[in-house]
């Protein structure tokens, strides 16, 4: 496809931080009492059990379940979410050279990233199915209009998941989603299935900016998904 036609326009990488200590320019890192205090309404919320975040439609905010080191297994082993989603966006791959591991406070961007594949399956039952025409518009600055973030759940947190430090930790992770769009509404479209994946439904207003999200660090990280959904909702 590359061959054939040249794509043109750009990709942009963008690393997230909320500083421990609070800059004047920016958001600090939000504790306890800054949660406990807010009183910003929930947004719109729905569940669905089918669909994919990479087929979503409507412009939003599509979640990497990412390794702390972006890409995960991408270019050695696995082939689960973010694995996935790298080799049907390979210029995601780019990331992996420049882009170091990320810590408790930070979250990366990719915004442009075009698709070239289809698929079927999962693990070990995933294969390619054909070309993918990717059909997104481009911004002013020439990048497809596919905005993925990459957030790292914690690992394998058995009984921690109730302790409130990791729920601190797991909720400000997922905030880190909303630094560029922290003055639109949001809406959250939550996929839960055995794929921890998810899609986001059509909408008709254009002030909403969604997230397309699922069951993020509910697989082999091994979270509950009854929490991750709460946390990702508090979060938006």
């Amino acid at each position: 496809m590359v061959t054939d036609s040249t794509p043109t326009g750009f990709v942009s990488f963008e690393r997230k931080v909320l500083p421990r200590r609070g800059l004047s320019d920016s958001i600090p890192y939000p504790d306890i009492h800054a949660w406990l205090a807010s009183s910003a309404p929930l947004c719109q919320f729905q569940v669905f059990s089918s669909g994919f975040i990479e087929d979503e439609e409507q412009e939003a905010l599509q979640v990497d379940f990412a390794n702390k080191y972006l890409g995960g297994g991408a270019l050695s082993r696995g082939c689960v979410q973010e694995e996935i989603r790298f080799m049907i966006n390979p210029e995601l791959i780019v990331g992996m050279l420049f882009m170091a591991s990320m810590e408790d406070n930070e979250a990366i961007e990719i915004f442009g990233a075009q698709r070239f594949s289809q698929y079927m399956g999962y693990g070990s039952s995933f294969h390619f199915v054909d070309d993918y025409l990717d059909t997104e518009p481009f911004d002013s600055m020439g990048r497809r209009r596919t905005r993925i973030a990459a957030i790292d759940a914690l690992d394998c947190p058995a009984r921690l998941h109730y302790e409130s430090g990791c729920l601190l930790r797991e909720v400000n992770k997922a905030f880190l989603w909303i630094f560029r769009s922290i003055k639109n509404q949001l809406y959250v479209k939550l996929f839960q299935d055995s794929h921890n994946k998810g899609d986001f439904p059509s909408i008709n207003s254009n002030e909403y900016i969604g997230v397309s999200t699922g069951n993020w660090g509910c697989g082999a990280f091994g979270g509950n998904p009854g929490i991750k959904s709460m946390i990702q909702w508090i979060a938006a």
